[in-house]
């Protein structure tokens, strides 16, 4: 359907714009739509209607999905927003699978690494864009630094975190060190919750497997 390398940015696009998690593009009966919702479905109806293939989840997800819907229709007895939520979630499953099927470990394990780096480039832009803040906090010590919600919806906290939990996959690169100061260097800034969890898990990569 795509050759290897269109497949392959097209998951890292996603990642991309699942990052903007606070921008919201417009709304539909008051509920806002995101960038990567925008991006998703596009490509989920690109898929349908110009390639006329679609792959279906295997038998496990397809279940989970139908009872989850059955759930959410029967307890609110209506179409709610949670329904939507799950519809959305089910088709970018299918867009997902659709596109990387033919995937292996090692371009999983690319598209994580370039995700991360993408990520790291935009909360490093936020904290330029933000340093009189980061400055504030560093001087005067409280909880976090208080800084504007543009990516991920759980603020600086999430923003720390999810970049350790793409730490992992630099384990094996000899450069690693370099992704690992940039994000000690976010943890710190960012301090509270975020901060312990990035330096846990950077501190054990860089122990156990130098």
């Amino acid at each position: 359907m795509f050759n290897k390398i269109t497949s392959y940015n097209l998951i890292i696009s996603i990642f991309a714009f699942s990052f903007f998690q606070c921008t919201d593009v417009f709304f539909i009966l008051g509920k806002s739509l995101k960038p990567y919702h925008v991006y998703i479905i596009i490509t989920f109806f690109f898929i349908v209607i110009f390639r006329k293939k679609i792959l279906v989840l295997c038998n496990f997800f397809t279940f989970f999905y139908i009872y989850i819907f059955l759930h959410t229709l029967l307890l609110n007895c209506s179409l709610s927003p949670l329904f939507f939520s799950y519809l959305f979630s089910f088709i970018t499953c299918i867009t997902v699978w659709s596109i990387s099927r033919n995937f292996v470990y090692d371009d999983w394990l690319s598209i994580f690494r370039k995700s991360a780096i993408i990520l790291s480039i935009l909360v490093w832009i936020k904290i330029i864009f933000n340093y009189d803040s980061i400055l504030h906090f560093l001087l005067n010590g409280y909880n976090h630094p208080i800084l504007p919600e543009i990516l991920l919806g759980g603020g600086v906290n999430l923003e720390s975190s999810m970049l350790s939990i793409f730490s992992p996959a630099f384990y094996n690169l000899k450069k690693r060190k370099i992704f690992i100061f940039f994000i000690l260097c976010i943890g710190q800034y960012f301090i509270w919750i975020s901060g312990g969890i990035t330096n846990f898990n950077c501190q054990y990569f860089y122990c156990f497997k130098t």
